[in-house]
């Protein structure tokens, strides 16, 4: 009320001192009789806070005259200063999880190692990759992929300490700095604890999901002097990580570099090996055991590079899932094993029935049946000549849909067989 302002001094009602930061200048233009401006932190009458902006002006006598007063304005600017902290937030941090960003990240990375120069205790840098994270993205979409994610991210911060910081680059990627303390090496327990984390019973969108985690750790200053080069090595230990087994962690050791550079190599060359011819296909046959009568095969591809010699399947089917290349490769494989069998009975070899793997990325592709029929069509064998091979586990990801993907396959009049029965997690 106006009684309660009136007569009081200006000072009096900024509140306490602490919030006074700015009025320094306020005073400064006062004392100098000039205009002046600041921000100012002040409080309401039942205590809280506000921000506002205030302008102070002197008013002289005749125009030039000596000062006879002062005629202060204060506007409150608490939304906008609301807006620019969460702007500056928003450039700090990931918009999803709330966890600090790249930027944030990198900042802080380098304020940590400034620390352990000093402190002498090393810096771990924790790079950690969802395992079977695509698989929730691909089967219920990626609303649900989003509430995962921040799940996870709670469950980092529950599983770190306070001085820790927990970011996220982006996708199922986080980055954990791990101070270590004088009194132990916390380390390990921290990265149990995540493991332990991550691996409990996930309910999103009506779905239990059990995940896992693969960490790589990289240790300033012993893998790196530089954020850039600390969280590399800390990706390049996750990657050998996942390459052993999933759902533990590993640390950087030199060795890797060799073996990431090679994968790179690898898929570098993959990239091109469909357009300059290098696969071939070899077929296995299948003998009825009663008469020992060949009945069929089974078309195996194969990679044959001009300098790398024989590149075994394990090494690059994987790779070619991973970087979405075995679509392209999956249909040329098909349609060179259709032409085969159709040569085959060409040459009077009988109606061998012709048997093609397809991987998961295949099966799941929405065009996956028109391109068998057109492939059909081209090479001129007939549908009951095929035989698509499904593996166990690919089917069991989504039950439904397999269904539906497979009558319409019969429907085509295929032949379906069912490999490596038994031998995933799954009870068909």
């Amino acid at each position: 009320a106006a009684a309660e302002v009136i007569g009081q001094r200006l000072e009096d009602l900024q509140g306490p001192e602490q919030g006074r930061q700015d009025m320094h200048a306020i005073t400064a233009a006062l004392r100098e009789q000039r205009e002046g401006k600041a921000i100012v932190r002040n409080f309401r009458k039942d205590g809280s806070c506000y921000w506002s902006e205030l302008f102070v002006a002197p008013v002289r006598d005749d125009g030039d005259g000596p000062v006879s007063h002062f005629v202060v304005a204060q506007y409150d600017i608490s939304t906008v200063m609301r807006f620019e902290q969460e702007l500056e937030f928003q450039a700090r941090h990931d918009v999803l999880t709330g966890l600090a960003n790249r930027a944030l990240l990198r900042e802080r990375l380098e304020q940590a190692m400034a620390v352990t120069r000093r402190s002498g205790l090393p810096l771990w840098v924790v790079f950690i990759d969802l395992d079977r994270f695509k698989f929730v993205n691909d089967t219920l979409g990626h609303d649900a992929g989003d509430t995962l994610l921040k799940l996870i991210a709670d469950r980092l911060r529950a599983a770190t300490r306070e001085i820790d910081t927990v970011a996220r680059l982006g996708g199922d990627e986080f980055v954990l700095l791990l101070p270590q303390h004088a009194n132990g090496d916390p380390g390990q327990a921290i990265l149990q604890r995540v493991l332990d984390a991550v691996a409990q019973p996930l309910l999103v969108a009506g779905h239990e999901f059990f995940l896992t985690c693969s960490m790589g750790v990289a240790t300033y200053p012993l893998d790196g002097d530089s954020a850039e080069t600390l969280i590399k090595h800390a990706d390049i230990a996750m990657y050998r990580a996942k390459e052993q087994g999933r759902n533990h962690w590993q640390s950087y050791a030199p060795a890797m570099n060799a073996s990431m550079l090679a994968r790179l190599s690898l898929e570098s060359e993959l990239r091109h090996a469909l357009e300059r011819g290098q696969f071939h296909l070899v077929y296995q046959p299948q003998v009825e055991l009663r008469s020992g009568k060949i009945v069929g095969m089974e078309a195996l591809l194969r990679w044959q590079h001009p300098t790398l010699g024989a590149i075994a399947p394990g090494d690059f089917i994987h790779l070619a899932e991973e970087m979405g290349l075995i679509v392209p490769i999956g249909a040329w494989a098909l349609q060179t094993a259709c032409a085969q069998a159709k040569a085959w009975q060409r040459a009077g070899l009988g109606g061998l029935r012709l048997a093609v793997n397809l991987s998961a990325r295949q099966f799941r592709q929405g065009g996956l049946l028109q391109s068998v029929r057109e492939i059909l069509a081209v090479t001129g064998l007939e549908p009951r000549f095929l035989e698509l091979e499904l593996t166990e586990s690919m089917m069991m990801q989504d039950v439904d849909q397999a269904i539906a993907t497979m009558g319409k396959l019969k429907a085509l009049g295929v032949q379906l067989s069912i490999d490596d029965f038994g031998t995933g997690y799954s009870s068909l």
